[in-house]
């Protein structure tokens, strides 16, 4: 987790300026394994896995260790490096909102070491929502907004709406399952998050009801 001091914030600190002040804290006792802080303007978009190691959008390595370059900052000559990445496992990077030239915005599974694993364009307006995982690391899900209306040249944001949930299986790198809000009659969601084995997928919908659904086994496709 991360922090910024608030007294940077009051004097009007610009954004590059900021010192991250960061705690890695165990999760299962809650104890601090380190502390420490950061100057800069990407230091605040950390991952870490299970085994310690951190992915802050461009350097990867232990989080209590040196970390190596995968993606250099403004730079081009590596796709998929445009977007904000989070780590699915300790081999696996999600690359959301990267925007490829003439095609728009697209989302990626990179390895650690560079490799594109999977590659997929969003649709039109399409936007990213929401990101998360199975505890087992074999599965993630992802809610997609879209939008509709509004005028650039007015200067008028469009109106985003929940568009598609899908869920990815990273064992059988497809996609195993797509579902359609309006079909199923929601309007939006307020959570979303996949059960420790990727077998369930759950959503709380806009007036807070809870809904479950079993999902497919990777080499069957369920659409609805």
């Amino acid at each position: 987790m991360e922090y910024q001091p608030q007294s940077d914030i009051a004097r009007g600190v610009g954004y590059t300026d900021f010192d991250w002040h960061r705690l890695w804290i165990d999760a299962d006792n809650l104890q601090v394994l380190r502390t420490w802080t950061e100057r800069g303007v990407n230091a605040h978009d950390w991952t870490i896995s299970d085994d310690g190691l951190a992915f802050d959008g461009f350097k990867i390595g232990k989080a209590d260790g040196p970390r190596d370059w995968l993606c250099l900052p403004y730079n081009n000559a590596k796709p998929y490096c445009g977007g904000a990445g989070s780590l699915l496992t300790d081999q696996i990077i999600f690359m959301e909102s990267v925007t490829m030239p003439k095609r728009g915005l697209c989302m990626a599974l990179i390895s650690t070491s560079g490799e594109v694993l999977m590659h997929q364009d969003l649709l039109h307006r399409e936007t990213f929502r929401k990101l998360v995982h199975s505890a087992d690391g074999r599965r993630f899900a992802l809610s997609l907004d879209k939008g509709k209306g509004g005028s650039a040249a007015l200067d008028i944001a469009p109106h985003y709406s929940l568009n598609r949930i899908m869920v990815y299986d990273l064992a059988a790198r497809e996609w195993i399952y797509t579902l359609d809000p309006k079909k199923a009659g929601i309007k939006d969601i307020r959570e979303l998050a996949l059960s420790p084995d990727g077998s369930l997928l759950g959503l709380i919908t806009q007036d807070g009801t809870l809904e479950v659904y079993s999902l497919p086994a990777a080499d069957t496709h369920d659409q609805r």
